[in-house]
C-alpha cells in the first residue's frame, strides 16, 4: 500500500513565523516576541544602537536594512521593548543578552513611537504616533493639550513642507511632563 505523505506534515513552524510583525499591533502584545531569536547580527545592532545612547557618542542615526522577511521589525519591536521601562515586553532570555554596564550606556526609559511606513508624508505619520504614544501614558484624567495640537495638522504650508511645525512639537514632547 503506497502512503501518501505531504510535505507540510513533515515541518512544524511555529506560529512566531507565520504572520510578520506590525509594530503598533504587537507593541502591547506580550506573546509577539515569544520564540524571538537573537541573532549575533541584531546582538551586534542592539549594541551599536545602544552605544550610541552614550551622551558622548556622536552616532545619533542608524539605518537597518535587509532583505524581505529577514526580521526587521521584529528587531525593531524588540529594540522598542529593550528601551521602554524595564524591558519587561522581552522575552528573558533576550533580555539577559543585553548588558547595558559592560556598554557604559544606564538603562534607558524611553517612549517607544511607533511608526510603520505609509503613503502619508512622514511629519503627518510621526505626529500621529506620538499622538497615540502619548495618549497610551496619559490615560487617566484630561489629556494634555499637547495630544490635540499633535492630532491637528500643519498650520501653516510652509511649516508642512519643511517639518518645523513637527519638529517642534516633537521637542516640546520631549519635555513632557516636566514643564
Amino acid at each position: 500500500m503506497l502512503t501518501t505523505n505531504r510535505i507540510a506534515d513533515l515541518f512544524d513552524i511555529q506560529k512566531r513565523y507565520i504572520r510578520s510583525t506590525h509594530l503598533e499591533q504587537d507593541f502591547p502584545d506580550d506573546t509577539a516576541l515569544r520564540g524571538y531569536v537573537l541573532t549575533p547580527p541584531a546582538q551586534e545592532g542592539f549594541e551599536r544602537l545602544l552605544q550610541g545612547l552614550s551622551p558622548k557618542s556622536g552616532q545619533r542615526a542608524w539605518r537597518v536594512t535587509d532583505d524581505y522577511g529577514t526580521g526587521k521589525s521584529s528587531f525593531a519591536l524588540a529594540l522598542a521593548h529593550l528601551l521602554y521601562e524595564d524591558g519587561g515586553g522581552l522575552p528573558q532570555e533576550v533580555r539577559k543578552c543585553v548588558d547595558f554596564r559592560s556598554l557604559g550606556v544606564k538603562r534607558p526609559n524611553l517612549l517607544p513611537v511607533l511608526v510603520t511606513g505609509t503613503r502619508a508624508p512622514l511629519g503627518e505619520s510621526l505626529r500621529m504616533a506620538l499622538a497615540r504614544s502619548l495618549e497610551e501614558q496619559c490615560k487617566r484624567g484630561k489629556p494634555p493639550q499637547l495630544i490635540s495640537r499633535l492630532r491637528t495638522p500643519a498650520g501653516n504650508k510652509s511649516s508642512a513642507q519643511d517639518g518645523s511645525e513637527e519638529i517642534s512639537l516633537i521637542h516640546e514632547a520631549g519635555r513632557y511632563p516636566a514643564d
